[in-house]
């Protein structure tokens, strides 16, 4: 009965065989199972795992495991390297990013940036963040682009663009 317990058996759920129980603790009503079971989908790597990732990333009401959902459902399109899979999450983590916090945006910034998203729509994704040019999230995605995609001169300038104004034009925080 004792949820950090049940937390860290749930952290153990990533074999294929643990898929029901897995996405079952995914909606348990303690945040420390959620949380073991959203890590254990990110080691599972399970593609069908990414439908309640979203969910867990839109609703629920922990910021941390919103995060951690985003994460995990990066990783699992990392591994997976289907560019159908990485057009989707793309196009749905513009959702999360239009009704997304300061902190959520960072994170789809983030998955935006990482291949195979970054080549199926998080590009063009990125370059929507950066020219509307407000908030973290805005300075997070020119952050991704300096960073991951050296060889796009035109996004790279814009980003550089940004992040330069923001230095010099920012609040001191």
């Amino acid at each position: 009965p004792d949820d950090r317990w049940r937390a860290v058996a749930t952290r153990t759920l990533h074999r294929e065989e643990d898929r029901r129980r897995r996405q079952a603790a995914i909606v348990d009503p303690s945040p420390r199972v959620r949380r073991g079971a959203i890590r254990a989908a990110s080691v599972a790597k399970d593609p069908s795992d990414l439908d309640l990732l979203f969910e867990t990333a839109r609703v629920d009401p922990e910021l941390l495991l919103r995060n951690e959902a985003l994460r995990s459902m990066s990783a699992i399109v990392r591994a997976d390297a289907g560019k159908p899979r990485a057009s989707e999450l793309a196009l749905r983590l513009r959702d999360l990013w239009t009704s997304g916090d300061d902190a959520i945006k960072e994170d789809v910034a983030v998955a935006w940036g990482l291949s195979p998203v970054f080549e199926s729509g998080g590009r063009e994704a990125l370059r929507a963040a950066i020219a509307d040019g407000k908030g973290p999230g805005a300075i997070a995605a020119a952050g991704v682009v300096v960073r991951t995609a050296p060889k796009d001169t035109e996004l790279v300038g814009s980003a550089s663009g940004l992040l330069a104004h923001t230095i010099a034009d920012g609040s001191r925080r």
